[in-house]
């Protein structure tokens, strides 16, 4: 909004002086289209990455990711083409797998680096005592009484500590 003042020159005259607020633009003006939404759907159909489409678009990750923060159109569109792009990579592996030179483990690597919420294992273990009820820890000096472990527990437990000490002594030599 502009705002006015009243002000006297040095003749005597009476004049308004009007502000004007306005913002000055930084840097460079965005690239950024609204048909960018299509081609990244597109992109995202042919397998494409985040990457990938940054590349296509001449600009970098980060600004595929801040066009996607800005413009909500866009942001439901990276999302699609991330399905999208899973979805074709998926169906590579389908049609891929009769191939006697395709090589599977390469392909479960690829999926659990770039699609990782469906594709990651993740492990959880829980020890135990006798009859499956948890092992209690002292708040004195938070030690864990191994005899209260179950058998099987209790070698798991030995078998972790063992591949610990194998991997401190290994960071030691280099």
């Amino acid at each position: 909004m502009a705002s006015q003042e009243k002000i006297v020159d040095k003749d005597g005259n009476k004049l308004t002086r009007v502000f004007v607020p306005f913002k000055l633009k930084v840097g460079r003006p965005s690239s950024y289209d609204p048909k960018n939404c299509d081609e990244v759907l597109r992109l995202g159909a042919e397998g494409a990455s985040i990457a990938q489409i940054a590349v296509h678009f001449n600009v970098d990750r980060q600004t595929v990711y801040d066009w996607g923060k800005k413009y909500p159109d866009f942001a439901a569109a990276l999302r699609r083409a991330f399905d999208l792009s899973q979805s074709w990579w998926e169906l590579y592996g389908r049609h891929a797998g009769i191939i006697p030179s395709f090589n599977a483990t390469v392909w479960k690597k690829t999926m659990e680096c770039r699609f990782r919420g469906d594709y990651t294992e993740s492990k959880e273990m829980v020890i135990s005592g006798p009859d499956g009820l948890p092992v209690e820890m002292t708040a004195q000096n938070n030690a864990l009484n191994i005899e209260l472990l179950h058998p099987e527990d209790r070698e798991t437990l030995k078998q972790l500590l063992l591949a610990a000490q194998e991997g401190a002594a290994e960071e030691n030599e280099e």
